[in-house]
């Protein structure tokens, strides 16, 4: 309201096409439209432009208007989108092109054995733009001889996304995973250990994340990854026999904890 006791449009405001959806966003100071503005064409098309003197002067310049994706936050203070706030999310997602299975040496039959199949449960809390939770994985190598576990706490932040309909993610994964190995040497195949290999270290990840809601609950996620641990050497002494034959002892040294890259799919569940 001006001095004059005459309403005047202030702060942002949204206006709709005839057919429900948002036609333009953009903010008012005291009745006059100032700054970049988003304006929406009814088929969704984006399109930016720029206040100067009360009028559009020109369309689809390089500004950041307002984004349907920040209404939201910017109305926090309405009851439908405080209800609409998700708080926790849980994914089920896979790796469909993996990389090294983390382990390697050259004596065995099996040297050097790649990921062949990961599954992963993630339940993450949201703390505003902030993510924070845990994932569990299992997974099993090329070869069948080799599985493994992880157990790590999780933390992703959003960023920039380059359209409205996709959210982007930046993660971090941080904790302990486990490998377990039947071998056989690489000389005589028929030796094959007493007892399953296992070792033990620190898992690492970083993530980008892109998220394709496709319900108000449920979204799809593709995400590329890279993932590992701090590579060291184990030298480990393992018994090996050949049917019935007495066991006999074999030393080697492991190069464990090698990092790889990968491609993920996944499906999430968003809980509110």
């Amino acid at each position: 309201m001006d001095a004059s006791g005459v309403s005047k449009a202030e702060g942002l405001w949204t206006f709709w096409h005839p057919n429900g959806q948002v036609r333009s966003r953009g903010h008012f100071a005291m009745g006059i439209p100032v700054g970049c503005v988003s304006r929406w064409d009814e088929d969704g098309t984006h399109h930016t432009g720029q206040w100067n003197s009360e009028k559009l002067v020109y369309e689809d310049v390089p500004c950041k208007g307002p984004t349907k994706k920040g209404l939201a936050e910017l109305e926090s203070n309405l009851e439908d989108a405080r209800t609409d706030t998700v708080q926790f999310d849980l994914a089920v997602s896979t790796l469909v092109v993996g990389g090294g299975f983390g382990i390697r040496n050259d004596s065995y039959e099996v040297a050097n054995p790649d990921l062949s199949a990961n599954i992963e449960l993630a339940l993450r809390r949201h703390m505003g733009s902030l993510r924070m939770g845990a994932l569990l994985a299992r997974r099993t190598s090329d070869d069948g001889e080799h599985s493994g576990w992880i157990a790590a706490a999780t933390m992703a932040l959003p960023i920039p996304s380059f359209h409205d309909k996709l959210d982007l993610e930046a993660s971090l994964a941080l904790g302990v995973q486990g490998t377990s190995a039947n071998l056989a040497l690489r000389e005589d195949p028929e030796y094959k250990a007493t007892s399953p290999l296992r070792f033990f270290g620190l898992y690492t990840a970083l993530e980008v994340q892109a998220v394709l809601p496709i319900h108000n609950s449920v979204a799809f996620v593709i995400s590329g990854r890279a993932e590992g641990g701090i590579p060291t050497e184990w030298e480990t002494t393992k018994y090996f026999r050949r049917g019935s034959e007495q066991p006999i002892p074999h030393t080697e040294n492991w190069q464990v904890g090698r990092y790889s890259a990968g491609l993920g799919l996944g499906v999430r569940v968003l809980l509110h």
